[in-house]
């Protein structure tokens, strides 16, 4: 038997809402066809429709209810990372998205209405494939959603949400950004890379200083170089055996 979740996934409102999705996401941002602010909400509507019929299909929620806490999982997600900073700052470090909060972006809340109309229980026949490719495709578009590598244009800093930068129009991490490591236009000099803001050499030992054996290396071959007889018996000793 098709759970009622997975079904909803074949619907034509899922799909439109998935296209919106996608479209708004990848190619409508940033492209300056559309107000900012519009396409900003665009993706929050179809968004709040995608997202939570997934999340119902990948748990499986059979009952009513178990599709209802689902809901109330996305809203109540949506709701944090839009009005708390910190939920904001930690969904962006662990998913690698943008976010801006704004709790203006709450009036897209009742998109969660038709979700749950999209999952209700109808009893006809389910394009079952159709279905499979909706879920794949609907998980693949909510966790790239605002991506932070696509982050599109900007102007200042709180168009890149809570922990990245708007340098050069272009929203950045600044944790990890070698032309803008810890702030815009502070590059790392060559042969060094930004981590945790902050140029990190690529040759530089990170060895226990009781555990480094360069300097007794040194002093073995300079003292090799100096002796020719030392040198001469080095180079005729046979090599131990290896196991």
């Amino acid at each position: 038997m098709t759970l009622p979740s997975t079904r909803a996934a074949s619907r034509p409102l899922f799909w439109l809402a998935l296209l919106l999705l996608v479209l708004n996401d990848h190619f409508l941002k940033g492209a300056g066809l559309l107000p900012d602010a519009l396409t900003g909400k665009l993706s929050d509507f179809a968004g709040l429709i995608v997202a939570p019929v997934v999340l119902a299909a990948l748990v499986r929620a059979r009952s009513p209810q178990a599709r209802g806490a689902c809901l109330a999982a996305v809203g109540i997600g949506f709701s944090a990372i839009n009005l708390l900073p910190p939920v904001a700052g930690f969904v962006e470090g662990l998913l690698r998205w943008s976010i801006t909060v704004d709790p203006s972006d709450l009036v897209a809340l009742p998109a969660l209405g038709l979700s749950w109309w999209a999952m209700a229980e109808r009893g006809e026949r389910t394009r079952v494939a159709l279905a499979k490719v909706g879920i794949a495709f609907g998980l693949v578009a909510c966790m790239a959603t605002s991506s932070a590598d696509e982050a599109g244009s900007c102007t200042v800093d709180a168009d890149c949400g809570s922990s990245w930068l708007c340098c050069d129009g272009t929203c950045i991490d600044p944790e990890w950004h070698d032309d803008h490591c810890g702030g815009c236009d502070l590059a790392c000099p060559a042969a060094t890379y930004c981590q945790q803001a902050e140029c990190e050499s690529t040759t530089e030992s990170e060895l226990d200083p009781e555990l480094d054996v360069r300097p007794a290396l040194v002093e073995e071959i300079e003292a090799l170089r100096t002796d020719p007889d030392l040198a001469a018996e080095s180079w005729s000793a046979p090599l131990a055996p290896t196991r």
